[in-house]
């Protein structure tokens, strides 16, 4: 990626990161409805952000996962657990932007190749 734009490489880290943090929420949310306890919300956070990308590194063999080499991954996939936790996500505003934020993160990370 040595030729490519500084501004694109930004756009692309931020939509990654921006990605991880909201795919956390949305795994947080999914702990709410199920009435778990914090460890489960970092659990499902976790893996919902995060679990794809380090299923597709350890199967390609890429070495040490994304996830766990740089540690602004897990930050930001624990704190959208966090926030899920600490706020109750509801209503209909927020299903539709729930389901246009998991459209968009799915389209930025299907570009980003992550």
């Amino acid at each position: 990626m040595g030729d490519v734009d500084p501004e694109i490489l930004f756009l692309y880290r931020s939509l990654d990161l921006g990605g991880v943090l909201l795919m956390g929420i949305l795994g947080g949310t999914i702990a709410r409805q199920r009435h778990f306890d914090v460890m489960g919300f970092l659990f499902l956070a976790l893996f919902s952000s995060l679990g794809g990308g380090m299923i597709r590194d350890a199967l390609i063999g890429r070495g040490t996962v994304a996830a766990m080499a740089q540690p602004e991954y897990l930050a930001l996939a624990f704190s959208g657990a966090i926030i899920a936790w600490l706020t109750n996500f509801r209503g209909r505003a927020w299903e539709l932007f729930q389901v246009h934020a998991d459209a968009i993160v799915l389209g930025a990370s299907s570009a980003r190749g992550r």
